[in-house]
């Protein structure tokens, strides 16, 4: 079995929404706009990384053609990356004949089963390898913020440690956090787009925090070590998983949909899932307008 980090993922969230989305490939008609947010920044930080700011300056309208505001606020992200991290010594490495940036790992869990994902930087600090995992968030990221918590939960770094170590065959037990606030009116008036009347106006307030930043922090950084320990957790956990999908798959046979399981605690979720009004036997699929089936 192959398995993806965001595949088991699914899956340990909410079987029914794992059996609607990859088996029967059921998929927003839209892409989500903070998906598309968190892939433009992730994108433009591998250029800055590579080819430094101007370049991917030049970039940004390449994600959002249309849209000159958030265009403004990606560009104050990027230049405040580079003044509060420029001369850092996080530098992507050529890693197994792999460029660092997007490094892909292959990992074989055994009991036929292997797992692939993408790492978001792989660097060398202090002789050591190490890796960056980067995120954007509309929440507080203030160092007693809470999200904290919940990202040092994230298992999929687990996965990564444990791909990297056998590229690497030395252990790889650092995990940079990289973590972006998206810009808001809640964070500061000067992101408060209804304000300005022209797109000079608002370019020139969001570029005045670049001097007199706001006292929430847009841009964190924390390095996490994982145990081995942990690793082993995720993996056994990975291995149960993949066991427990092999079963549904079984089942399915015989009792269709019904094999999979609903878990009503994560309805509200990452935005919320976009089956809940036919889990709550509200509609049928082919009602909900924001989704598709797509061809395989």
């Amino acid at each position: 079995m192959e398995l993806s980090i965001s595949k088991a993922n699914t899956f340990i969230q909410c079987e029914m929404r794992y059996y609607l989305e990859r088996v029967q490939h059921w998929k927003l008609a839209v892409e989500p706009p903070w998906f598309k947010y968190g892939t433009a920044v992730d994108d433009l930080l591998a250029v800055v990384d590579t080819e430094g700011l101007e370049v991917a300056r030049t970039k940004i309208k390449d994600y959002y053609p249309n849209d000159e505001y958030t265009q403004v606020d990606i560009d104050y992200l990027l230049t405040l990356y580079i003044m509060k991290y420029i001369g850092e010594p996080f530098k992507p490495v050529v890693l197994d004949g792999q460029d660092g940036n997007q490094f892909k790992i292959y990992q074989d869990l055994g009991e036929d089963v292997t797992l692939h994902g993408y790492v978001d930087k792989v660097h060398e600090y202090n002789t050591q390898i190490g890796f960056t995992e980067r995120k954007t968030t509309s929440e507080a990221i203030n160092e007693t913020s809470v999200y904290w918590d919940k990202l040092y939960l994230d298992p999929q770094i687990r996965a990564y440690a444990m791909g990297l170590t056998e590229a690497n065959i030395e252990p790889v037990n650092l995990c940079n956090y990289e973590v972006l606030r998206k810009p808001n009116k809640k964070i500061s008036v000067m992101f408060d787009r209804s304000r300005a009347e022209t797109i000079a106006e608002y370019k020139e307030r969001v570029g005045s925090l670049l001097t007199k930043p706001p006292k929430q922090t847009m841009i964190a950084r924390k390095k996490v070590f994982i145990t081995s320990d942990s690793v082993k957790w995720w993996k056994d956990d990975h291995l149960n998983t993949a066991e427990r999908m092999r079963h549904c798959e079984e089942k399915s046979r015989t009792k269709g949909d019904r094999a999979y399981r609903r878990n009503h605690n994560s309805c509200d979720s990452y935005g919320g899932c976009p089956f809940r009004m036919y889990c709550s036997g509200k509609c049928d699929l082919e009602q909900i307008d924001f989704i598709k089936q797509e061809e395989v």
